[in-house]
């Protein structure tokens, strides 16, 4: 007998190297995947420090422009009062927009994050934590 084996062993080999060559493209789909995701965070990450930058500098002109539309008008911002609360409210208002930006970007990059466990218990303190997150993100602009 100088075959190359049984009909048996033959099919358990050629199903075996299947399972294997199955196997390596589930995991370079999974892998391109991860990477496709990865590149969107990335993404949205600079763009989300872009809408910042854009921000800051808005603020910037927004309260040189009130500095010399009270100081035009006689109420100078280096004497506190009314003018010194409206700018610092002017930049408290910016970065806690950016901040809440920045807060929406991380749930985002966590819901799509493909390597999460499903844990049911988990996932629902996550849940409700990412609930909590989003509801004091969204109450400012509500009230």
């Amino acid at each position: 007998m100088g075959g190359f084996g049984s009909p048996a062993a033959i099919s358990a080999a050629t199903t075996g190297l299947q399972m294997v060559s199955q196997n390596n493209q589930a995991k370079a789909q999974a892998q391109a995947q991860t990477n496709q995701i990865n590149q969107q965070n990335q993404m949205m990450a600079l763009q989300q420090e872009q809408r910042a930058r854009q921000q800051r500098d808005l603020l910037k002109r927004q309260a040189a422009t009130a500095r010399a539309s009270l100081a035009a008008g006689g109420g100078g911002v280096a004497g506190g009062g009314s003018a010194a609360a409206l700018l610092s409210g002017l930049t408290k208002q910016t970065e806690q927009g950016i901040a809440d930006n920045y807060d929406a970007l991380a749930l985002r990059a966590e819901a799509n994050n493909p390597t999460k466990v499903n844990d049911p218990a988990g996932d629902i303190l996550n849940g409700w934590n990412k609930a909590q997150q989003v509801w004091g993100a969204m109450k400012p602009l509500l009230f």
